[in-house]
């Protein structure tokens, strides 16, 4: 990273401002850890509260279209017929979000994908 810099600079860069940018660049993964933890920790505690108050027999019934509820596992009656439009939009979006942050991080470190 320092080799890039001095790069798009066009010179070689002090030792306080290598120090400097070093520690620019610590604070921001730092941060971005943080927030994925942060992200993680509530997704996980969403998925927890879903999985133990399932969804009942007749909005299951309602939203599975008809289907006995006998032949419904419990991850569809946990997450798949438990979650609204708005919820299921905003666990991809989440999940999307982590996923780039991770990406951004890997490339940061240099470890491709």
């Amino acid at each position: 990273l320092l080799l890039r810099a001095e790069a798009l600079g066009g010179r070689r860069l002090g030792r306080d401002e290598r120090g400097a940018l070093a520690r620019a660049v610590y604070e921001q993964v730092l941060r971005g850890c943080r927030y994925m933890a942060a992200v993680h920790s509530r997704l996980s505690e969403f998925v927890a509260w879903k999985c133990a108050h399932p969804v009942g027999d007749a909005a299951l019934a309602e939203s599975a279209g008809g289907g006995t509820s006998e032949a419904i596992n419990g991850y569809e009656r946990a997450l798949r017929h438990n979650l609204s439009a708005a919820e299921c939009g905003a666990l991809v979006e989440m999940l999307s979000m982590l996923d780039s942050l991770r990406s951004a991080l890997r490339r940061g470190g240099g470890g491709g994908r």
